[in-house]
């Protein structure tokens, strides 16, 4: 005789998560999380090769391959997460969306929005790498004088950033620039 097993109908529903690094760090929209934790992401870096037109043209972050970066996990509410995750889809950059498994808890989906590099189509800033690039990033920053949809300045983005992360020696580098251009 076999071994049988009782289903209850009714499947377990994973746990879904977005994974924040720059602004969902503290906007979130209307998106209510049900569950906010700060944490790591193995296996990405936070890299600043993203202008955004939803920022006026200023420097954002974006996600690379190798290494680690902090952030937080956000849990969407079961009831709205199918709705959140079109949300967040909208003000993110939708073609770079990847779901990583079983992060931050076993039987979790997690989300997140990798931005890639959009350097190339900025004449200011194409070509350049290391410090250069940090100042012609810092630049931009500073001379960008209208804020992002939550009312956040460029180079205070930059500094948000930098105060939730201080261990990113990039987003402090970059921070370190942005003071010395004036933002």
């Amino acid at each position: 005789m076999g071994l049988q097993v009782a289903h209850s109908g009714k499947a377990k529903r994973k746990s879904l998560w977005v994974f924040g690094y720059g602004s969902l760090i503290w906007d979130r929209g209307d998106v209510q999380p049900t569950e906010i934790r700060e944490g790591f992401l193995e296996g990405w870096h936070r890299e600043w090769s993203w202008i955004s037109s939803r920022r006026h043209g200023a420097p954002t972050c974006s996600l690379c391959e190798g290494g680690r970066v902090k952030g937080v996990f956000l849990r969407l509410n079961a009831e709205t997460a199918r709705l959140d995750l079109k949300k967040l889809r909208s003000r993110e950059r939708k073609s770079t969306e990847r779901t990583v498994a079983d992060i931050p808890e076993p039987g979790a989906e997690t989300h997140i929005w990798t931005m890639g590099s959009n350097l190339e189509h900025h004449s200011d800033l194409r070509g350049l790498e290391g410090d250069e690039l940090l100042r012609g990033l810092a630049h931009r920053a500073q001379r960008t004088a209208t804020p992002g949809p939550d009312e956040v300045y460029p180079s205070e983005y930059i500094r948000r950033v930098r105060d939730f992360d201080p261990g990113d020696e990039l987003t402090a580098r970059l921070a370190t620039f942005s003071v010395l251009e004036g933002g």
